[in-house]
């Protein structure tokens, strides 16, 4: 009886957002000397910096459009300027990424010509797409609509398809198509995860060029490759009878729907670019305990430029990138002042973190830096806006304390209870546990260091173009931030080294990480 009662317990615990007093644990900084080490977090600098991050030059910060290297100076120049201390004599971690995609992709016939602009382009498949090649339109995927419709090696244009119908006898790995169009509005928008989960595809991008000829070899070549593409925009390759039809479409007789056909031809051009990214470090040494390092992280790239509309991300993750910035700023101006932490601190602005984490795969696994020092992280991510689940605005998520020491999530809960009154502290989220939305550091996760995600857990806007700096709350940025300086002080002074006394959950990396 007493199992099941935990066992209850445990599971509410998980799935209910949560405010958490304080754990008894014994701090080790006095409310004095916290006052005196925050006291060099400038508000003002947040802003600006986040300003910048999120400007329209710099091109959304992501690597495809080149805005990532501009984001990568400006964070440098900061570092320099401020002679904020390297990393071993090393600024940044510099990596290449090989990323797959169509450099061209053209459609037309008689009727209309579209261009790569006109489609969202999911190349996973590394498909040849050139050539003439006849399409059909079918309302939905299933038995009803496909019935005496050939589609091998055809193109499919289709508005509706739920890959988790177990009614549905027909998946779309079925048809053998050459090409899947599926049309996006407000009813229906398949999107990368769904189709991800129903074809065998390739990965979005790798840490080495020879790992995606590995996939290559051993994909299926029948797959279909999967573009995205809009109602009107689709349609405009049908003659006018056939789109007055296709209006129709559920009124028309089966032998009035196969003839909602036509021909197309396709250019395209598929290749494996090379982009350069770096990490960007900065290094703050510890004195007794300098060899024990505390991770403070946030992701500087973004979302780029998507059919010629910036994301500037200035939420997700301009607020975070410069908190960072000021962070390292305002602890090595605490140094100078003569408050030395016992354990280093290391900085790291990542980058190609919005790609899966890869960025922080290659920190990890082959960066050469001493991960197993690491003993906590703390990363900082969407820091200037309100959860619309949550009634006052002063409030922070702390995500992922539970996952590897019971005592880590203690101190933490203590040290905001007691140094940071005014902001409630939310451990869990309604939705799911510590991996929802990307929100925890998954590759420093899987190397067992202890890590929490401070962000204010907003999804409005999130990855969209109105994520702009006109929506922050810079109030919260600075509240939120020197909530995290606090918990960087405080694990930097403790004399007891975590215990990592919790399970973790059986998790892998992604095989072309590796």
């Amino acid at each position: 009886m007493n199992c099941k009662i935990n066992i209850i317990t445990s599971l509410l615990a998980l799935f209910s957002p949560c405010f958490l007093f304080a754990q008894n644990v014994t701090l080790s900084t006095t409310a004095s000397e916290m006052n005196s080490v925050v006291s060099y977090l400038s508000k003002d600098a947040l802003e600006e910096h986040t300003k910048v991050l999120a400007s329209d030059e710099m091109k959304g910060r992501n690597m495809l459009e080149g805005g990532h290297k501009l984001a990568a100076d400006y964070i440098k120049s900061f570092y320099n300027l401020n002679n904020i201390p390297k990393y071993n004599e090393e600024r940044t971690l510099q990596f290449p990424t090989f990323v797959p995609q169509y450099t061209k992709f053209k459609v037309y016939n008689q009727n209309a010509i579209l261009t790569k602009d006109h489609f969202d382009l999911f190349p996973f498949n590394s498909v040849d797409l050139n050539g003439d090649i006849e399409i059909l339109y079918v309302d939905k995927i299933d038995f009803k609509n496909l019935y005496r419709r050939y589609t091998r090696d055809k193109g499919v244009i289709f508005h509706h398809y739920d890959p988790f119908d177990k009614m549905n006898t027909v998946k779309i790995e079925d048809l053998d198509a050459k090409i899947l169009f599926s049309i996006k509005d407000n009813e229906h928008n398949l999107n990368r995860k769904d189709f991800r989960s129903i074809s065998k595809q390739l990965p979005i991008a790798y840490l080495r060029k020879s790992e995606y000829e590995k996939w290559i070899a051993k994909s299926d070549d029948a797959s279909s490759e999967w573009v995205g593409v809009n109602w009107n925009t689709i349609l405009s390759l049908f003659s006018e009878e056939q789109q007055e039809m296709i209006s129709r479409y559920n009124m028309l007789k089966k032998k009035e729907q196969r003839q909602l056909k036509t021909e197309i031809h396709i250019e395209s051009k598929y290749e494996v670019l090379e982009y350069e990214n770096e990490h960007i470090l900065g290094f703050i040494e510890g004195t007794d305990l300098k060899d024990e390092i505390i991770l403070v992280n946030a992701n500087y790239d973004g979302i780029g430029v998507q059919k010629g509309v910036i994301y500037n991300g200035a939420n997700a993750n301009a607020t975070a990138t410069a908190a960072v910035m000021e962070l390292a700023l305002a602890f090595q101006k605490a140094k100078e002042a003569g408050y030395s932490p016992r354990r280093s601190i290391l900085f790291v602005n990542f980058t190609v973190n919005e790609i899966f984490s890869i960025g922080e795969f290659f920190f990890c696994e082959y960066s050469g830096l001493p991960i197993d020092n690491i003993v906590a992280n703390i990363t900082f991510k969407q820091l200037g806006r309100k959860h619309k689940e949550v009634e006052d605005e002063n409030y922070c998520y702390l995500l992922g304390t539970q996952l590897h020491s019971s005592m880590y999530e203690k101190i933490i809960l203590e040290t905001a209870n007691t140094y940071e009154k005014d902001l409630k502290i939310y451990t869990k989220t309604s939705s799911s546990t510590y991996y929802d939305n990307n929100r925890v550091s998954n590759a420093l996760v899987f190397r067992n260091i202890p890590t929490t995600v401070l962000t204010d857990y907003c999804q409005e806007d999130l990855y969209a173009p109105t994520d702009d700096v006109d929506r922050v709350n810079f109030d919260l940025v600075y509240k939120r931030t020197k909530l995290g300086m606090k918990l960087i002080w405080e694990m930097a002074n403790r004399s007891d080294t975590l215990e990592k006394d919790l399970f973790v959950p059986n998790k892998h990396y992604p095989e072309h990480y590796w």
